[in-house]
């Protein structure tokens, strides 16, 4: 961004007599752009402040307008007479769209910009101030809409994020016709456990007057109680969670803190039982022993820590979960320094997700604070989980069903993820635990999403699952791709559904279509629209859900999730103590998973892989392909989507690589070449570039295919295909197969394809679908 830019076309409007723009982070890792002004003849007027905003949009791109205008009688300058910006004041309101307030008028409005200016931390928010220029996101547009809900408004995140100010939120809302009543199962009938497996369950127990609650698991749970069974070890979602905890001046009292705050919540007292009942339940204990240990290192220098750390964190990972005989909870405290302490906290994925983890420690720093000055904690009520499995129980089956049966219509099989690299050989499989290849997202390139998602109205979450999306459909050359996207699971309509701790979470699939001719903007709302659909129907079930498709039995429907985590930001507190996330260890059970990570404003995204499936290498090489997609999608919204390339400037510029050895057939070099190379662009059709490594993995996995087909040494492989990348594929793909490809000009007449091919005896044709096809020809 050039701030002489802007502050030149400020001083084009003629009221203005000087102008200042400078980019203030007034909030660690919240920049924004902001506008100082001096008018003509001393004026002051914030009308003329009000209308600088659409004097700017005619001239400047939306990320370029500053979201706040301040005048003043004058600009500070220093001693030497250059501005001095230290001095310009931070700017009274950060009013997101307009200087002037514009204030509520109706009952629905006067709550909005009530509940909006609590959830983005402002004084005050008025009508036409954008939601995202506040620093919205999709976390905020949840929370916002659970408090909406609360007040009595049917607010939907969606209707946050599409209409962004209070009046068309608003509007929005009044204009709404009231929602026919859905039919709504008998949660209470739900969740109702026959008198026989709660006598089973309470004979069971060392003591029956110990079991507060007995209570169904949720699909989510018992999918993964199912698959903790069945795992060939004991440690299937099996997390690790560590935090650096600095100004814990009192360890045992911290320790008893982490006591109080996981007594307060069912789940985390909670254990599992299933030995011969119809259905396993989760059993809440009212005095369940939750395991602390304390280590004190602080005598030893940072290796020792480093490697002593290290054997701790293996051993608590092999020493796993019984999930029936004691809540799978426990804590390690390690000190290492006078007021600083290493936190391990372990867990089952089955009694926490990582919203939950935000709510305990923020819990836990008030408890702590509250013990060291001798007084007790006074801490917010507690929403037991046994609510959200209410709700979760009454929820329409049907119109789920409906719902995905129509998205994933057509769907036969998970998007395969290929990542070929013979320059390192993957690891045995001796271990499940992923591996990371971590990217640490430039903050210019940071920056520039966040500025495109102000102007576009596009989420940071939208980006990546488009970029992911876009990343998968290049890498396994499919039109149509799917995967799995983790969300919160946490609806809005529930009271208090914020404040609960437990496993809420749920991973759906995500089915893509990347039409390389729309532009990067419109397929980012399409996107966006598909993403906020989904959480209409984000409680269902996988396992069900799966079971509506055309895959086998015991497929997976995906290999691939996205997991966004941006939790909600604990209550601002002045303490002395603060807990810094660290490290987390999980174990998903898929191959491959992003995860974008959002901690102070800096953005860190990680692929995690399993090691006996990919190479270090290829994954690396993946991880820049997407970070230069995503640079692609906020460059300009008008780019046609099949222009971004996956290389980055320098690499797309390189020259074809030459092979070191010799080849006897053209695919042989062309494999040679492509190890030589892999970045280099092999295949440029002016609307799509692609690299030598990406052509030569996919053309592998389509000879795969052909040979799975039938398709051996001298098989004549009718090509059908337009003059694009595919037809590139085909080609090298048959040849790699053994075949002898025949090429038929889709433009010819029908008839004349048809002759050629029974002339040639094909027996396999490739073609498109919008090409109509060649009758009964080949296969």
């Amino acid at each position: 961004i050039e701030l002489g830019e802007i502050e030149g076309r400020l001083l084009a409007h003629e009221p203005i007599d000087q102008a200042a723009v400078i980019v203030r982070e007034d909030a660690p890792g919240d920049r924004r752009l902001a506008a100082y002004i001096v008018l003509v003849n001393g004026e002051t007027s914030n009308e003329i402040a009000a209308g600088l905003r659409e004097f700017l949009e005619t001239d400047l791109p939306e990320y370029m307008i500053p979201p706040t205008y301040t005048v003043l009688d004058a600009l500070p300058l220093t001693s030497s007479g250059k501005l001095d910006r230290a001095s310009l004041p931070v700017p009274a309101v950060a009013e997101a769209s307009r200087a002037v307030y514009e204030f509520p008028s109706t009952p629905t409005e006067k709550v909005l910009c009530t509940l909006m200016a609590e959830i983005v931390r402002v004084d005050r928010v008025g009508l036409s101030d954008d939601f995202f220029d506040l620093g919205g996101d999709s976390i905020l547009a949840l929370q916002l809409a659970a408090k909406a809900h609360a007040a009595g408004l049917p607010v939907t995140a969606a209707q946050v994020i599409t209409h962004r100010s209070v009046g068309q939120i608003a509007a929005a809302v009044d204009a709404a016709p009231e929602a026919p009543s859905a039919p709504v199962a008998d949660s209470a009938r739900a969740l109702a456990v026959p008198a026989a497996d709660r006598d089973r369950v309470l004979s069971a127990a060392p003591s029956a007057a110990d079991v507060e609650d007995i209570y169904p698991l949720t699909p989510m749970q018992a999918g993964m109680l199912f698959h903790s069974l069945y795992a060939t070890d004991s440690r299937a979602y099996f997390q690790q969670s560590r935090y650096a905890a600095d100004g814990v001046r009192d360890v045992q009292a911290f320790a008893d803190a982490w006591r109080q705050v996981a007594a307060r919540h069912p789940s985390l007292r909670s254990t599992v039982f299933y030995d011969g009942l119809e259905r396993p339940v989760q059993v809440v204990h009212r005095d369940a022993e939750f395991s602390v240990s304390r280590e004190d290192w602080s005598m030893h220098g940072p290796d020792e820590i480093a490697d002593r750390l290290e054997c701790l964190l293996d051993a608590d990972r092999r020493a796993g979960f019984d999930l029936v005989g004691a809540p799978p909870l426990r804590l390690t405290l390690i000190v290492t320094g006078p007021d600083t302490v290493d936190v391990v906290l372990t867990y089952h994925h089955l009694i926490l997700d990582g919203w939950s983890l935000s709510n305990l420690a923020a819990e836990v720093v008030q408890a702590y604070e509250a013990l060291v000055s001798g007084a007790s904690p006074s801490l917010p009520p507690v929403v037991p989980y046994r609510r959200y499995v209410e709700w979760h129980a009454g929820q329409d089956p049907d119109r789920a069903e409906e719902f995905w049966r129509d998205k994933l219509d057509g769907v036969t099989a998970a998007t395969s993820i290929v990542l070929d690299d013979s320059t390192e050989p993957a690891q045995p499989a001796a271990d499940d635990d992923l591996a990371c290849v971590a990217i640490d997202v430039p903050a210019s390139l940071s920056e520039r999403m966040t500025q495109y998602g102000r102007g576009e109205g596009i989420t940071t979450g939208t980006l990546l699952h488009a970029a992911w999306g876009l990343l998968l459909s290049r890498y396994s050359g499919d039109a149509d791709v799917i995967f799995g996207s983790t969300v919160s699971g946490r609806p809005p309509e529930l009271e208090g559904i914020d404040d609960i701790v437990g496993m809420c979470i749920n991973t759906l699939p995500v089915r893509m279509q990347p039409d390389p001719a729309i532009c990067t903007g419109d397929w980012l709302r399409l996107v966006q629209a598909d993403l906020l659909e989904l959480r209409r129907f984000e409680h269902s079930a996988l396992a069900e859900i799966t079971a509506l498709t055309e895959l086998r039995r015991g497929s997976r429907l995906f290999d691939s999730i996205v997991i966004v985590e941006n939790y909600p930001a604990g209550p601002a507190a002045d303490t002395g103590v603060t807990l810094r996330p660290g490290p987390t260890i999980e174990r998903t059970g898929y191959p491959l998973v992003l995860v974008a990570l959002n901690h102070g404003g800096a953005l860190r995204l990680e692929l995690r892989y399993q090691p006996h499936l990919f190479a270090r290498t290829a994954v690396e090489r993946m991880s820049g392909h997407l970070g230069t997609l995503l640079r692609g999608l906020v460059e300009d919204a008008d780019m046609r989507l099949g222009t971004i390339g996956m290389l980055d400037t320098a690499a797309a510029g390189q020259p074809a690589p030459t092979p070191s050895a010799a080849a006897d057939t053209l695919h042989e070099w062309f494999a040679a070449t492509a190890k030589a190379g892999p970045d280099a662009t092999a295949v440029d059709t002016g609307t799509e570039q692609i690299t030598y490594a990406e052509l030569d993995r996919r053309a592998n996995q389509l000879a795969n295919y052909l040979r799975d087909h039938a398709v051996v040494a001298e098989t004549p492989v009718g090509i059908c295909l337009r003059r694009h990348v595919d037809m590139v594929v085909a080609m090298l793909a048959t040849m790699k197969a053994g075949g002898t490809y025949i090429p038929l000009a889709p433009d010819n007449p029908r008839e004349r394809l048809a002759q050629i091919a029974d002339d040639a005896r094909v027996r396999v044709l490739l073609t498109e679908t919008e090409l109509d096809g060649l009758g009964d020809v080949g296969e």
